[in-house]
């Protein structure tokens, strides 16, 4: 696929703002025809790059619900937080002034409690358990979301384990070399604690700002999947990707619950299907996208990949520590039912 320049980038999303802003319906739809014709605005962190797995699922996800609904329905793309951060398109969502949004599960559990067991550290030691897992509890997150977040699942998107990215001071090759590094973490309880009982020093910030924290020193590294490393050219301020598989990255497209009982029950069930094709179209593509990623990053990006570190075992230990002081994060206060939310998941992955 095509890249980038940084300079045409930049071109390439200024003119995306300015086609979107002018086909924007005022009010989030207008009417046309017998049942009207609808607008989703979907919003996300990540970049327009076409070989960014978020790209590829959001405009397959458009393209199908055009179809399934002759049009009715209309899906426009806002990358690059274009209608603000994680945190201020997830609030716009839950009070109906923004129709949807992708975002990663860690982000998604300060609004709904239960989200916060995909947080856990070494949760999915095995990622073969993975696909299994979150379509067996595809109905079990929906009912969470709606009833506590008035959000509705509509879609998955995997990208991967998140492994660790370091400048040049960082080749991390075990614990203690990594010990001290300052690195950029999502804003997530569960995640600073992790970091924190490694002997790393987090710096919670939304995703938006990585980048320039990386280039300004404010962090030396950051843990992400590597398609992001990628279309955000992490690698142009890292040297190095140490294999630490802590979490895996997972995200939902959620949809504002109150938006979609204001749809029609057809247009309801097109986006339904449309949301579970889409999901299948990433999880088959995953591989031949990650390969990709590596083989970029390697070569074009002049990473050095550095392998596990040489006390993995450890760092699995010390991250599975933190689990029970989780437990009452996962149950909103209550460590009896986080704990039991965790026991649920366990159960599903064991399977």
């Amino acid at each position: 696929m095509q890249r980038f320049s940084r300079k045409r980038r930049v071109i390439l999303v200024l003119l995306t703002i300015v086609l979107v802003s002018v086909s924007v319906f005022a009010g989030g739809n207008k009417e046309a025809g017998s049942q009207g014709q609808f607008l989703i605005r979907l919003g996300h962190s990540n970049s327009p790059d076409p070989d960014n797995i978020i790209t590829y699922a959001s405009t397959y996800f458009a393209n199908r619900v055009q179809e399934l609904t002759n049009g009715g329905v209309k899906v426009e793309i806002y990358p690059l937080n274009q209608l603000g951060n994680d945190s201020d398109q997830l609030t716009a969502l839950q009070n109906g002034s923004q129709e949807m949004n992708y975002t990663a599960m860690t982000l998604l559990a300060p609004l709904c409690s239960p989200m916060y067991v995909y947080s856990l550290p070494y949760l999915f030691t095995d990622p073969s358990k993975v696909v299994s897992t979150i379509m067996a509890l595809w109905d079990k997150n929906n009912d969470w979301l709606v009833k506590r977040a008035n959000l509705r699942l509509i879609g998955y998107a995997v990208a991967g384990y998140r492994q660790l990215s370091t400048n040049s001071k960082y080749p991390v090759r075990d614990l203690a070399s990594a010990r001290g590094m300052k690195i950029r973490i999502p804003p997530n309880a569960i995640s600073e604690a992790t970091f924190r009982r490694l002997g790393l020093e987090p710096v919670a910030l939304p995703y938006n700002e990585t980048f320039t924290s990386l280039q300004q020193g404010v962090a030396d590294a950051q843990e992400n999947c590597l398609t992001a490393v990628r279309s955000d050219h992490f690698y142009e301020v890292q040297s190095y990707i140490v294999d630490i598989n802590w979490q895996y990255n997972m995200g939902m497209f959620t949809m504002s619950e109150q938006f979609f009982q204001k749809l029609p029950k057809n247009y309801q069930d097109a986006i339904t299907q449309a949301g579970k094709e889409m999901t299948e179209k990433v999880i088959a593509k995953f591989d031949e996208m990650d390969a990709d990623d590596i083989r970029y990053l390697k070569n074009d990006g002049k990473l050095q990949f550095l392998g596990m570190p040489s006390d993995y075992n450890r760092w699995v230990e010390i991250g599975k520590s933190v689990w029970d002081d989780s437990y009452s994060v996962i149950g909103d206060g209550n460590a009896t039912t986080g704990k039991a939310i965790v026991d649920e998941i366990l159960a599903v992955i064991n399977r």
